[in-house]
């Protein structure tokens, strides 16, 4: 199932796409999986410099790390997983390890994504387990 959000700011789209989904059936019945499909950010090929913009292929160059609340409660944003690049290593996996939940029910899932210039956009999805 899509997650999708479209925020604005200062009249500029921004957006995440992602798809939640349950994992295989071999895998226990309460686990999730999150794949982030796509993003955009406020005029990000307009505030990247040309010599970054020039090794920017494609839309997720432009993610510095993302991170997922498993069961969010209206609170602080406490990740229960996250996904980051280093100055080594510039991989971004764009599909979340598994997560098993101890009860079955309803949860609330909200991926946030961080862009190279320290903007954040949120989505949440609820989802059943």
């Amino acid at each position: 199932m899509p997650i999708y959000a479209q925020c604005s700011g200062n009249g500029l789209a921004q957006y995440v796409l992602a798809s939640v989904r349950k994992c295989s059936k071999k895998a226990k019945k309460r686990t999730t999986q999150v794949e982030l499909k796509d993003f955009a950010s406020s005029n990000l090929d307009e505030l990247t410099p040309e010599d970054i913009r020039s090794k920017i292929k494609k839309r997720s160059d432009y993610i510095d790390y993302w991170a997922i609340v498993w069961n969010f409660h209206n609170h602080t944003f406490m990740q229960g997983w996250m996904a980051y690049r280093t100055r080594r290593n510039r991989k971004l996996p764009l599909v979340s390890d598994p997560h098993t939940y101890d009860k079955p029910g309803r949860y609330r899932i909200v991926v946030k994504v961080f862009d190279i210039f320290g903007n954040d956009i949120s989505q949440a999805y609820d989802v059943e387990v």
